[in-house]
């Protein structure tokens, strides 16, 4: 229960360092995981997410691409506990860790002047 109102509040102060764009494909991706009822083929939602982070130059990165292969979905679906919970476990974890790349890529964004109301 904590942890489903932390994604939220977590989501809000990342989004306010983001683009828009940015900040849907981390939305889509966090909604993925805080859905009580979700199966395999829903994380065609974390595809754009992946494929933006993807890079064998960070951790992030390379959990990514893990993230894009169809081993982690398989694991998910084979039905042995133990290797359900890892499936399931690298999944989130790939998922959780792309919005850590991405905000470290991305420079504050700023109202400009013109716009900002007095």
């Amino acid at each position: 229960m904590i942890a489903g109102a932390a994604l939220p509040v977590a989501f809000w102060f990342v989004c306010k360092r983001l683009r828009l764009a940015d900040g849907l494909v981390i939305a889509l991706a966090l909604g993925l995981i805080a859905s009580p009822h979700c199966k395999p083929y829903d994380a065609v939602v974390l595809i754009p997410l992946f494929v933006k982070v993807a890079s064998l130059h960070s951790w992030e990165g390379i959990l990514a691409y893990l993230g894009l292969t169809p081993m982690l979905y398989v694991m998910v679906l084979t039905g042995t506990p133990p290797i359900v919970l890892a499936g399931t476990s690298l999944v989130i974890v790939s998922t959780l860790a792309a919005p850590l790349q991405i905000t470290a890529n991305n420079k504050h964004v700023t109202v400009p002047a013109a716009m900002a109301t007095p």
